[in-house]
């Protein structure tokens, strides 16, 4: 997904979900966190872990939806 807050074009969200697949992940390319949750909870019975990596500001905008922040867009 896109990265907000970031300052630099983002990789095509669809072409890294297609990276993972082919390295034997299950991957989904989402618009946002929202939607990416709703597909994860929809596709999933149990509990789930989430691992965000590869950038601090989608860390971030996790951590404040969570809080139930709205996190500043630039």
């Amino acid at each position: 997904m896109p990265i907000p807050g970031a300052h630099e074009a983002p990789f095509a969200p669809e072409a890294l979900a297609a990276i993972a697949r082919q390295c034997g992940l299950d991957a989904e390319a989402s618009d946002d966190v929202p939607a990416a949750l709703r597909h994860i909870m929809a596709a999933t019975a149990g509990p789930v872990r989430i691992v965000i990596c590869g950038s601090l500001y989608l860390a971030g905008h996790m951590l404040a939806l969570q809080d139930g922040v709205t996190p500043q867009m630039n």
